[in-house]
């Protein structure tokens, strides 16, 4: 499966500097950072394998190890990897989002969620906060816990208004409870925030005729019927093929399993209703590793 480079790289980076103040300079963790800059993920793994010999008992070798090792696809090396490193330093979120994330893209969703659920999200570093959010309700809404997700989701999209994935998700989390209508309402929002995904707008057209369709109220009816304020292009997209069926949605929310999670830091489909394009919120977020 192709990987796909998550945007908190860069937030990682201010991790990479403090996990090199915290390690005595080694030859093998200078040249793990440098390719692990460069994307060359099999030299990073190299490297910082040798590391880990060398320092056994460093927590920030093992996170830097297990999130090339999942950039470089081998998942199951990589949740051995986190697992360590969250056991010889518990205190860092990122560690334990990092490997959330590698269970997630395992399909482990029960271990990831009982290792997300206790994080508390003021822990996170801020950077970092959207990241957990969308992650969390990955695997609330795996487990078959849809309000927690929305609650996760609301607050942090308060925090962080601009964010369209945040908005893409949690439409998808109201279409997977069943609300038609504040699924409409964020799709609506997320095709806003960021027009050229016109998977948003075909989502939110989607949503909305359902909810208008299930309406007793005329004037709700109309309101649904309308397009969104500000999202004249909305209608446009009504007219392209929406890009999966409802057999397949059922299925529920399936983010993409590709390895490439980025240090520190995938996709719900509704059980009904709702598209493929509707979960590439979850996709990318579930590979990303953080900062």
């Amino acid at each position: 499966m192709k990987s796909r480079v998550s945007r908190t790289i860069v937030a990682g980076a201010v991790s990479l500097i403090l996990l090199a103040a915290a390690l005595p300079a080694h030859a093998e963790w200078n040249k793990g950072l440098e390719a692990y800059k460069k994307r060359d993920w099999a030299t990073a793994v190299k490297e910082f394998e040798e590391v880990t010999k060398t320092n056994p008992d460093y927590a920030g070798a093992y996170y830097m190890l297990g999130v090339s090792q999942r950039a470089l696809g081998q998942v199951s090396p990589a949740i051995a990897s986190l697992r360590k490193a969250v056991e010889l330093d518990g205190a860092q979120s990122s560690y334990k989002i990092a490997l959330g994330q590698a269970l997630l893209q395992a399909d482990q969703y029960q271990n990831a969620y009982e290792l997300l659920k206790p994080l508390s999200i003021s822990s996170v570093d801020a950077a970092n906060r959207s990241n957990y959010a969308l992650l969390f309700a990955q695997a609330a809404t795996k487990t078959n816990r849809e309000s927690e997700a929305i609650s996760v989701l609301n607050a942090q999209a308060k925090a962080d208004p601009n964010n369209a994935r945040l908005q893409q998700a949690l439409g998808a989390a109201y279409n997977q409870s069943g609300d038609d209508a504040k699924a409409f309402a964020a799709f609506s929002k997320a095709f806003e925030l960021n027009p050229k995904d016109q998977s948003s707008g075909r989502n939110a057209v989607r949503a909305g005729i359902v909810a208008a369709r299930r309406s007793n109220s005329s004037s709700q009816k109309g309101q649904l019927y309308r397009q969104p304020p500000g999202s004249r292009s909305v209608s446009q997209t009504a007219s392209r093929p929406l890009t999966t069926n409802c057999s397949r949605a059922r299925r529920g929310w399936e983010p993409r399993t590709t390895a490439r999670l980025r240090p520190g830091s995938e996709r719900p489909r509704p059980n009904s209703r709702a598209t493929r394009s509707s979960t590439s919120t979850w996709r990318s977020a579930r590979h990303r590793p953080g900062s």
